[in-house]
């Protein structure tokens, strides 16, 4: 039997169907307002950490272009971030995106 997750791709977590990530929280524009992603593992946080940004910003090398990420671990609230910069290809602007990347760090 072929269980198949949210997307019907097929994957299927360890035990059950697998759950597609979902982000919440803030707006991204700070760590206080961090995005919260819920994920099963890094694949699948990241994807959907790209497809946020994509939502915001339009089509990647078209709209606009990464230009740099950093990962911060904040050990008094531990908690890990993925802060990523992007560049507006239209004006030249730039925009950031703090994710709070703890439900999938570490899990690949």
């Amino acid at each position: 039997m072929n269980k198949k997750n949210d997307s019907g791709t097929g994957k299927a977590k360890k035990g059950g169907v697998r759950k597609s990530p979902k982000i919440t929280g803030g707006d991204g524009s700070s760590l206080e307002n961090a995005l919260i992603v819920t994920a099963a593992d890094t694949n699948d946080g990241v994807s959907a950490q790209k497809k946020y940004i994509e939502s915001q910003c339009g089509e990647w090398n078209k709209d606009f272009l990464y230009e740099l990420q950093l990962q911060i671990n904040h050990i008094e609230l531990e908690r890990h971030y993925d802060l990523i910069y992007v560049k507006m290809i239209k004006d030249e602007s730039k925009r950031e995106f703090w994710f709070d990347v703890t439900s999938f760090f570490g899990k690949l």
